[in-house]
């Protein structure tokens, strides 16, 4: 959110005030939506987002100017609404005039942008009436249609009375399309996987089904089940937990990092070449010492935007 805002600061003055100001003449200052956007123009460069969106969209309601159709995209776009940000801008481009167009040089690579972090997430469960979450927030009831949110990675869950809540970690593609299909066990009848591990990222299948990233939860009925962790870099590593009837069990799953003498390509390096024995063992510890993985973690709800102009201050 600091990166955007130093962005925002530093990029406001690209249009010059005369020549974004074409349309100050239809209407007075003291206009209510004039007074509106005034409001909404100093509380963007104030960074409250959500207060420039509430004050656009009234004066909107006032005054059907393209132009903040635009400015609502900006301060959408701000608040990481990016599915709202892209269809504002839309209506802004089929809306607004060559001339008003002009102010905009780069509207295009914008909506490229925004569009490159929306997703489009594909919901399947077995039984309707659930509740349906992204990262905390009902966005619906099953059946859910096709619904565009923000890409990325989120927690999904799906809970219903009666049942047990399946939660899973998802990563939704920029501009593209993710398909998830969940079913849901009576509460009576099932228990639930907690799969954790200490790779940020690991892919995890169960009973050869995929769930998701670590962490996940997932329901399944009571007994055996097979758990498979695999991730770039690292030895996959499959164990079997037994969970009983209405139990949470938790199942952390270390994953060793590969070892470089696993590679073909290095043993070929070392064979292949005229090395004396003591040269050959000195290579082969050099080559498999390897250091402690420098771990790390990128937050779903930090990106990075290239912006221009924050709104039209016309």
């Amino acid at each position: 959110m600091m990166l955007i805002a130093v962005c925002v600061a530093l990029l406001v003055g690209v249009f010059p005030a005369h020549q974004a100001r074409a349309d100050d003449a239809d209407r007075p200052a003291n206009d209510p939506a004039m007074v509106l956007k005034k409001q909404a123009d100093d509380d963007m460069d104030r960074n409250e987002y959500q207060d420039a969106l509430d004050a656009y969209s009234k004066a909107y309601e006032l005054w059907k100017t393209p132009a903040l159709l635009y400015n609502e995209g900006r301060a959408l776009q701000s608040l990481h609404r990016m599915p709202e940000a892209f269809d504002k801008l839309q209506e802004f481009k089929k809306a607004a005039s060559p001339e008003l167009l002009a102010k905009v040089p780069k509207l295009e690579e914008l909506i490229t942008e925004v569009a490159g972090h929306v997703s489009t997430l594909a919901l399947t469960v077995d039984h309707p009436g659930a509740s349906v979450k992204l990262d905390d927030r009902v966005i619906g009831m099953t059946p859910l249609a096709d619904l565009r949110v923000n890409a990325g990675n989120a927690k999904l869950e799906v809970s219903l009375e009666g049942f047990g809540t399946e939660s899973r970690n998802v990563l939704l593609p920029g501009n593209g399309r993710l398909e998830v299909s969940m079913k849901l066990l009576p509460r009576d009848t099932s228990a639930t996987l907690l799969v954790k591990s200490s790779v940020t990222g690991a892919k995890v299948v169960v009973d050869g089904k995929a769930i998701g990233q670590v962490p996940s939860e997932v329901t399944v009925t009571p007994g055996s089940h097979t758990v498979h962790l695999s991730a770039p870099g690292h030895d996959d590593q499959e164990v079997t937990a037994v969970v009983k009837s209405g139990e949470t069990k938790a199942v952390d799953v270390d994953l060793a990092v590969t070892s470089v003498t696993k590679n073909p390509l290095f043993w070929v390096g070392v064979i292949g070449g005229p090395l004396a024995t003591g040269a050959l063992i000195g290579g082969i510890y050099a080559g498999t010492k390897e250091k402690p993985p420098v771990k790390g973690s990128i937050s779903p709800y930090i990106v990075t935007i290239q912006v221009w102009s924050p709104k039209i201050p016309f």
